[in-house]
């Protein structure tokens, strides 16, 4: 608001506004800080295109302007000063009307959206409109439009003056309803149309004054139509405890678009349930899945006992379930028509077991029992009390009987309909519980019955299972007829103080209580004494001692009892261990024993071998029951101090070895055999010449005393041996020398040396021997295998200077190669060993593996080269030229060893049309050639060679050509058709008559061939009577017929014979010959 009379207040001089203004404020108000300080003088100069206005500082002004046109609106501000610029521009849109949807049931909520931002006049609030604005002044025109929105059912206007509401401030979207209460008959009736009017009264060709004429109408339409509800259950068969689900589809429904709506309760469209047993049975509320859907979905469960609605409906079995749907008009026209939708109920015959069909005194005993009609919530487990009676056990004897008694049945788990229920068996009490206490003597039977409520053909059925009340006499033995005591020794002894373990089972389905579960009778129930007797029969202190019992597993009936003999017990006592059986066979409590003695055993000490070299292995075996302490694991004989008892000692003569025991381990449970392992060098120091000590301290043999027994093993060296990896070299080889001797071997976690001064080298031709120039190395920790190498030289005319390492040779020498072995087999030493190999060079041989091929081809080429295999350990490579006589420059192939030491290799060359890689450039006729140089080869090979000379190198080339193999020529020829001049085939030749001899030429390279195609016949003596041919071009890959005319002169026999050649200058064939033999009648 502008302070126009600049009073301070808000007074009527403050507004410039007429009649229909938005704008009616009252007065009174101060006005504060809103004045500028020094209001500027409006510019009354209009430029081009504008219009004055003389309008005041209104909070709401109005403007004239035409559609289309800019208002620009400025402030100057004096301080600071400067010009604040906005600008809008002012037109009109099209506004549009449509429905939520396009299909109405009767008695539809219809909701009607109205677009356009025309009406949003004020963007400070909501607005709301029944004819037009009230500022244009032109609602009487409207209002005889029927208001600016309306409605016609089949084009009658029923619904006009309808008020629209703006969606928000300043959204330019308007709404508007009709009720279901409005929308319904006489006013609308299925089927109908219906049609919304929108008046657009904001045309851009409207003048100051509205003309109705030009008004603009928006419309849209939708239809009202009825449906035929369709009713449906989830299932077809449904029992007892499932949730029921009624679904109904049902347009005529969804009365309300942008709600869930639901079904009635009771009356037309509602929906009833009702079952064969309860047919009065209860309307349901079925609710929309989802607004705007016309689905509907209800539930309910069911029930053995009662109705209770809207909830539960009573069944029985073999009832049929209904869902009856009253439409209240369907797709026809016919009103409160029922639509039915049928399910079956069904109930179950139960199956029932129990876990075993003999028990034993205080066994439990467990029922199941697989009955779905008891599984009444599927949310939980059910549970049948035992006070229900339904499940009851019965004892009967001769004499009497015990209950029946209830059992309570429980779910095993959520809706699994299987339930479990336990009791006890017992032969002195009884007792009422959910787990009953039935009194069943020995001799006596069990009877379990299941009161079934409902089978699968709805009545009432009796389950009666029997069992049988016995008892079994109980076994008990020993796992070994043996044991062994504790050490007597109890200083300077490794042997343990306690004895060996015992282990005892019991057999007795009695004590099998609970077959779901391991049964555990632990001392205090007193069923298993072991005791150890001395010789006179009087008890050994602590014993005797209450054991507990395991059963060995779930209903087993089988237990075990383990006990480490205590280490009172001596050489000579009896152990004795007694089942207290509460029930033998007859009923009646018996002791069952099982014995053993305790006593020990004499040992034996063996070793592996009696003569062992320096650094070797030596295998100890001691066999003594006395270790055998634990029959389920290996047992371990620990190394404790020389001499101790129980151990094993190593002792050796090695100036200032003083010996030392070693591990033995059992080789398995229970074999009483135990194992361990001396290395000379590791173990104990020893070398060539000594003698190993090995002595077994038995602290207890048989006759219970002690007792050292003695194996002595001899160290002893072994000769070495020498090898060379080849039996021939060439004058430049290199030579691999192999050494084998255990005796070199002094510690197996490293790998050791040789010296090069104990290996000597000399030819033939260099008498004086040499050293190898480094140190022959062992292969890996422990192997006794050492390896060096040394380089061969051809020997020059004059005498060089011998250098270590270096061996001078000529062709047809031999080398020597000499180990001294520092001491050999019987302690002999520095025993010279040597190896021989011989100089003899071997001329190379290469080849291809096809003597000729087609373009883009690959061959194998193949090299045999022994002088090559310089290391037989390993695969080596060489490298060939290959050319051809398109590329002369060629390419260099890497041929690889076929494996290690077999001086054999082999690589491969592809020919295409372009040299890279392995690929050689070739053309249809080409010569390939393979080069080698043979740098050592046999002088015999080297033409003008003088013995005594340095042998040259030479080369070796093996060729093969492209397109001109044997067998796969590049061009093939049909067999030769005789024609007409018309090109029909002649079936019979006759004198003086011409023939088209034709045959069809087929380019198999990939490169164009230039040929001539050659005729030659033959009379029946070999003679050529005809000669003749053409050239020309035949395409790559491609294939022609060529053809040349022949006239017979004679009748006769002859042979018509056809060559292709790639020209008369170079007569190479191009494809094989081929022939027709044929016979030339007379005119």
């Amino acid at each position: 608001i502008i302070d126009l009379d600049q009073s301070g207040t808000c007074t009527t001089g403050d507004f410039n506004y007429t009649a229909g203004s938005f704008i009616t404020t009252g007065t009174g108000q101060t006005l504060t800080g809103v004045i500028p300080a020094n209001p500027p003088t409006q510019d009354g100069t209009l430029g081009s295109g504008e219009h004055a206005w003389s309008g005041a500082f209104n909070d709401v002004t109005s403007i004239y302007a035409n559609p289309g046109e800019k208002i620009t609106i400025e402030y100057v501000d004096v301080n600071p000063p400067g010009v604040k610029i906005a600008e809008v521009m002012y037109t009109s849109v099209e506004g549009r009307v449509k429905f939520d949807r396009g299909i109405y049931p009767e008695k539809a909520k219809v909701y009607l959206t109205i677009e356009d931002p025309d009406l949003n006049e004020d963007p400070t609030i909501v607005e709301s409109y029944t004819l037009a604005p009230g500022s244009l002044n032109f609602a009487a025109n409207v209002k005889a439009l029927g208001g600016l929105l309306s409605v016609y059912i089949n084009d009658k206007l029923t619904f006009k003056e309808l008020t629209i509401s703006e969606t928000g401030e300043n959204t330019g979207v308007f709404t508007s309803t009709i009720s279901e209460g409005d929308f319904r008959p006489p006013n609308v009736t299925a089927p109908a149309t219906i049609m919304a009017k929108y008046i657009d009264y904001s045309s851009p060709t409207l003048q100051k004054i509205p003309n109705p004429s030009k008004y603009r109408e928006k419309k849209d339409y939708a239809s009202v139509l009825t449906y035929t509800g369709e009713i449906s259950f989830s299932k077809s068969i449904y029992r007892i405890g499932e949730n029921v689900t009624v679904r109904l589809v049902e347009p005529d429904l969804n009365v309300d678009s942008k709600v869930n709506d639901t079904t009635t309760y009771g009356g037309p469209g509602s929906v009833w349930i009702t079952s064969t047993t309860d047919p009065v049975g209860f309307p349901i509320i079925l609710v929309e899945t989802d607004v705007n859907t016309g689905i509907f979905e209800g539930n309910f469960t069911l029930s053995f006992r009662e109705t209770i609605p809207p909830d539960v409906l009573r069944v029985s079995s073999g009832d049929y379930i209904y869902a009856n749907y009253t439409d209240e008009k369907n797709r026809a026209g016919v009103e409160n028509y029922t639509v039915t939708a049928i399910a079956t109920f069904r109930t179950f015959t139960a199956n029932i077991t129990l876990d075993r069909s003999i028990y034993g005194p205080l066994h439990i005993g467990k029922v199941t029992i697989y009955d779905p009609d008891e599984n009444l919530d599927f949310s939980r487990p059910d549970i049948i009390p035992y006070t229900e009676n339904i499940t009851t056990i019965k004892g009967s004897w001769v004499g009497g009987e015990s209950g029946p008694w209830g059992i309570t049945l429980v779910e095993t788990g959520n809706n699994t309909d299987t339930f479990e229920g336990f009791f006890v068996v017992s032969p002195w009490e009884e007792k009422e519980g959910s787990t009953p206490t039935v009194k069943a003597p020995p001799g006596s039977s069990l009877t379990l019955t299941y009161n079934e409520r409902m089978d699968e053909y709805g009545g009432s059925r009796p389950h009666v299972l029997t069992a049988m009340c016995r008892t079994f006499r109980g076994n008990v033995t020993l796992d070994k007829p043996v044991y062994s005591p504790g050490r007597v020794h109890q200083t300077n002894c490794i042997v343990p103080e306690h004895g060996g373990l015992v282990t005892i089972e019991v057999t007795d389905p009695d004590l099998n209580r609970n077959v779901d579960a391991v049964d555990l009778y632990r001392e205090t129930n007193k069923t298993l004494l072991i005791n150890v007797l001395k010789p006179d029969g009087t008890v050994r202190a602590p014993y005797p001692i209450w054991l507990n019992l395991t059963e060995t597993g779930n209903n087993t009936g089988i237990f075990f009892s383990k006990h480490w003999l205590n280490k009172s017990v001596k050489t000579g006592d009896l152990i004795e261990v007694t089942y207290v059986d509460r029930f033998d066979e007859s009923g009646n409590p018996v002791n069952i024993t099982a014995k053993a003695p305790i006593q020990t055993h004499s040992g034996i000490l063996s070793v592996s071998k009696a003569t062992v070299y320096p650094g070797g292995k030596i295998t100890v075996t001691v066999r003594d029951e006395d270790w055998n302490l634990n029959p389920y694991v290996r047992d371990v004989i620990p190394a404790g101090n020389i001499g101790d008892w129980g151990g094993v000692d190593v002792e050796s003569t090695f100036p200032g070895e003083n010996g030392t025991q070693i591990v033995l381990v059992e080789t398995e449970p229970n074999s009483g055999i135990f194992t361990g392992e001396v290395e000379l060098g590791r173990t104990i120091q020893a070398d060539a010449g000594d003698t190993i000590t090995i002595r077994y301290n038995d602290e207890q043999d048989a006759t219970g005393g002690g007792v050292r027994l003695i194996e002595k093993v001899k160290v002893s060296a072994t000769t070495g041996e020498i090898k060379l990896n080849k039996q021939y070299y060439p004058i430049s080889g290199i030579v691999e020398v192999t050494v084998i001797d255990p005796d070199r071997n002094k510690d197996s976690a490293f790998a050791e040396s040789i010296g090069a001064d104990e290996v000597a080298i000399k030819s033939t031709s260099q008498t004086i021997p040499v050293n190898l120039d480094k140190p022959l190395l062992e292969t890996g920790p422990n192997t006794g295998i050492f390896t060096g190498k040394f380089q061969l030289k051809p020997m020059p005319e004059t005498q060089p200077p011998l250098k270590n390492g270096i061996c001078y040779v000529r062709h047809g020498d031999w080398i020597m190669v000499t180990y001294t072995d520092p001491m050999g087999e019987g302690n002999v030493k520095d025993i010279p060993i040597t190896a021989k190999a011989q100089i003899n060079q071997t001329t190379a041989k290469l080849s291809f593996d096809k003597v000729g091929y087609m373009f883009n081809d690959t061959a194998v080429i193949t090299l045999i080269d022994p002088d090559l295999n310089e290391e037989s350990t390993i695969t080596e490579f060489v490298n060939v030229s290959v050319f051809s006589s398109t590329d002369l420059a060629g390419v260099s192939i890497v041929l690889a060893e076929t494996g290690p030491d077999t001086g054999i290799f082999t690589g491969k060359v592809r020919f295409a049309d372009e040299t890279v890689g392995s690929k050689l450039k070739v053309s249809i006729g080409d010569v390939v050639i393979a080069k080698y140089i043979d740098e050592n080869p046999n002088p015999s090979d080297v033409p003008g060679w003088v013995e005594g000379t340095p042998i040259p190198s030479i080369e070796v080339t093996a060729r093969t050509t492209i397109g001109l193999a044997a067998g796969v020529p590049p061009v093939e020829s049909s067999i030769p058709m005789l024609l007409d001049s018309q090109g029909r085939i002649v079936g019979k030749v006759i004198v003086d008559i011409p023939v088209i001899i034709s045959s069809n030429l087929t380019n198999k390279a990939f490169e164009d061939l230039s040929l001539l195609y050659i005729v030659q016949v033959k009379d029946s003596g070999g003679r050529v009577v005809y000669l003749s041919f053409i050239s020309g071009t035949l395409p790559a890959q491609q294939s022609y017929t060529y053809g040349i005319q022949w006239k017979p002169e004679k009748p006769g026999s002859y042979v018509i014979e056809v060559y292709v050649w790639k020209s008369w200058l170079e007569p190479r064939a191009l494809s094989r010959v081929v022939s027709l033999p044929i016979i030339v009648f007379p005119l």
